[in-house]
């Protein structure tokens, strides 16, 4: 049964679309809002499925609470009704991954198409953690880690806590197979140090760094068995995160390995150089710090070893695809 949440000022839209709605036996609407922060506050307490939303209303229009929505959830499917056929709205729709923009008066056909969509999409729809899983090495590190946020999104579009746990700990499972020679041993001590708790299960950004911290862990347990020397390369690394003097002349150094030998076997092992590397797990950990809206930007850049502030954003866009401010302002206004 999928969850359907109607979100319009005009009665008799939202009394039409329960009518249409209502033929189909997979849907349900199991509420109605005439404005967006009622809506807000239903969204909360109801968690639907699919959305349809006005996008003029009194206090939070129908573009910005798609903006809160998605931040909380971006599985959550939206489509907006509107009589304005705006092409600013509409590029502004596209950016949230809003599918469906529907030009009031609609048609009948048009809701039809709409569920009948939704209905095969999500009747058929298997996750895609499997093929996360069995190409995690084969798109290496970088590429894998840049998956993380769709494959959490998606485990998140199921609204069930303990069906969303079983998906985690599933892939947790797969995950630690792919390391060489494991045994019930060592699958129990990462178990254990990366536990799936009920906050994971309920925060998009915890669980994302815990998916991150997994992959890692794999990814360096697959080179150790292959060159014991990365073992001190990694505890380099670890020990030096928020230094700013990381490099892979020191590494090499660590390892006891020509610089030019190790960027080869490094290349080979993540299908990404060192630097990145290095960058990706400060960005990481920043982001965990940018959920403090205490903590300025110039403070974290410093924390992770990065003298220019200016720098410090370049490479966190690149890597996360946004600015630091942008990430804070997405994470502060809904995903928790």
């Amino acid at each position: 049964m999928f969850k359907v949440l109607l979100i319009d000022d005009e009665f008799l839209v939202r009394q039409a679309l329960r009518i249409i709605i209502s033929e189909f036996n997979e849907f349900h609407v199991i509420g109605e809002a005439q404005n967006g922060r009622d809506a807000l506050q239903l969204y909360e307490e109801l968690t639907p499925d699919l959305i349809f939303m006005d996008i003029m209303m009194q206090g939070i229009n129908g573009i910005d609470l798609s903006e809160r929505i998605k931040a909380r959830n971006p599985a959550t499917t939206i489509v907006i009704l509107t009589a304005y056929n705006d092409l600013q709205f509409t590029k502004k729709a596209m950016q949230l991954d809003i599918h469906h923009y529907l030009l009031k008066p609609f048609s009948l056909q048009e809701i039809y198409n709409v569920l009948q969509l939704y209905q095969e999409t999500h009747i058929k729809k298997s996750f895609c953690t499997d093929s996360f899983v069995s190409d995690l090495f084969n798109k290496g590190f970088e590429e894998s880690c840049a998956q993380i946020h769709e494959i959490i999104a998606e485990v998140f579009s199921v609204i069930n806590l303990d069906n969303r746990y079983k998906i985690l700990q599933k892939l947790m499972c797969d995950i630690l197979q792919l390391i060489p020679s494991i045994d019930k041993t060592y699958i129990k001590y990462y178990k254990q140090k990366f536990p799936i708790n009920e906050s994971i299960c309920k925060n998009i950004s915890l669980a994302e760094s815990w998916l991150f911290y997994l992959v890692d862990v794999v990814f360096k347990q697959k080179s150790i068995h292959t060159y014991p020397q990365f073992i001190k390369i990694f505890s380099y690394i670890d020990d030096n995160i928020n230094n700013n003097s990381i490099s892979l002349y020191s590494a090499a150094i660590q390892a006891e390995l020509s610089m030019s030998y190790l960027s080869k076997l490094f290349k080979k092992e993540f299908k990404t150089n060192f630097n990145n590397y290095v960058n990706i797990k400060k960005i990481e950990k920043s982001k965990l710090l940018l959920n403090n809206n205490t903590i300025s930007i110039n403070d974290i850049s410093f924390e992770l070893g990065y003298n220019e502030p200016n720098y410090f954003c370049k490479v966190f866009k690149k890597f996360a695809g946004l600015t630091p401010s942008e990430y804070r302002t997405m994470k502060i206004s809904g995903i928790k």
